[in-house]
């Protein structure tokens, strides 16, 4: 039998130990799946790896270290960029999908020190290296004398001028020590909080790069809050109109019967129900379905015919439509506030606006800091959510499921003053 092919990917990252140790990690993950995917290194210094003089304390969450890496993922340079998830942007350039984020090896900060010397033992206004404000409080809560100052450069080269004697001390997160093997090194245990994503490795791919996103969701590890009727924390809830029972009748007059969400099924199998109607009298239409919960749910109440559109989104469902070039009239169950997309399209089309949606506030309070990612699936619950929070918070990435969702949350964050350049949200269908 003949072995399978190997398969090169061009991978991206910093040029600096630590990132290729990073790098290295995250690809041992995938060959522990796939033997034949092999990784070829394309190694790139970023401008902030050649701008030393330039001080983070205040630097917005920008490409400053990882612009020139992701330029090489949308020219096509590479498949895949692996940063350090500390440096991600916020948001990702344009066209480019968050694909995993590791678990930490480690969250916390440490204060390095030289060999002999203590916490105690610095002198009075001793100097500690570090480029983050969190940081400073950190150190200032063990010894509020001590004078930080900012510092730059790759590990080795921050350790450099510990060693002579340019600084006293060195903050410098646990998990790049561990990375590489220099935990030995005299440090002290920093108290948090400590930064969000330290020692997270992610990988970026393009948004249209289905193969890599399938490949790296077999290790990613995002901890996602999905907002939805069936997600982790619903934020609408929905009710059926009895105004519009019975147009369900009207199924049987279609080729087609057109379903755009699990809540389109349910209602149209109940009204079908109170209308005394055998569901085995429908069955034998043909389904066209959003995507595969929707499939799942019509499977489980008798229906065998169906086709199921490549992307979870109206205008994938039309491509389907289109490309198998059937014809109308065409049932469509569907939520009282959709769009008009098909009526605009479709032609005959039995419109059945079968149901209604309103905002449901959560019963409990939600710790985001528990979560790396925010995920909405429709306009509605983008409304419901900036009904019942002022904002999301701005470290944290947003994905949503289509283009439509999209504009409508890009809509939201401006009309609260909140541009791109807090949070991230991905047009791409998750």
């Amino acid at each position: 039998m003949p072995s399978s092919p190997k398969r090169h990917i061009i991978t991206a990252c910093r040029a600096s130990p630590l990132s290729k140790k990073g790098a290295e990690e995250v690809l041992q993950l995938i060959r522990s799946l796939d033997e034949f995917i092999f990784f070829d290194l394309l190694l790139q210094k970023t401008y902030g790896d050649k701008d030393l003089k330039t001080c983070l304390k205040d630097m917005p969450k920008n490409d400053f270290f990882t612009k020139e890496i992701d330029e090489l993922l949308v020219s096509k340079r590479a498949r895949i960029a692996i940063h350090s998830a500390k440096d991600l942007p916020i948001p990702l350039p344009k066209g480019l999908y968050l694909a995993a984020l590791t678990e930490s090896i480690a969250p916390e900060d440490l204060l390095v020190l030289r060999d002999g010397d203590s916490l105690e033992s610095l002198r009075k206004g001793a100097l500690i290296g570090t480029s983050s404000i969190r940081r400073e409080k950190q150190i200032h809560i063990l010894r509020p004398d001590l004078i930080c100052t900012s510092i730059r450069g790759t590990i080795e080269k921050r350790l450099e001028q510990l060693f002579q004697q340019t600084v006293d001390g060195l903050v410098i997160a646990k998990a790049a020590l561990l990375r590489l093997n220099l935990l030995h090194l005299n440090h002290i245990l920093l108290p948090p909080p400590y930064a969000r994503y330290q020692g997270r490795l992610a990988v970026v791919t393009r948004d249209d790069d289905e193969e890599m996103i399938e490949l790296f969701k077999k290790i990613d590890q995002k901890k996602r809050l999905h907002f939805g009727l069936s997600g982790d924390m619903p934020l609408i809830e929905t009710k059926i109109q009895k105004s519009s029972i019975p147009l369900c009748k009207e199924a049987f007059h279609a080729k087609h019967l057109l379903f755009t969400s699990k809540e389109g099924v349910r209602y149209f199998v109940s009204a079908l129900k109170e209308l005394r109607i055998d569901i085995r009298h429908i069955c034998s239409k043909h389904c066209f379905s959003i995507g595969k919960g929707t499939t799942r749910l019509l499977r489980e109440n008798g229906f065998q015919s169906i086709s199921e559109a490549s992307t979870t989104t109206s205008e994938g469902l039309l491509s389907l439509i289109e490309e198998k070039k059937v014809q109308g009239p065409f049932f469509w169950p569907h939520s009282a506030l959709s769009r008009t997309f098909f009526q605009k399209h479709l032609y005959p089309l039995i419109d059945c606006p079968l149901y209604t949606t309103h905002p449901k506030k959560p019963q409990q309070a939600i710790d985001f800091s528990l979560y790396d990612e925010l995920f909405f699936s429709s306009p509605s619950i983008i409304d419901s959510f900036f009904a019942c929070f002022e904002k999301p918070p701005e470290d944290m990435f947003l994905a949503v499921q289509g283009p439509i969702t999209y504009q409508r949350l890009q809509a939201q964050l401006q009309t609260k003053g909140v541009i791109h350049d807090t949070v991230f949200a991905s047009p791409a269908c998750v």
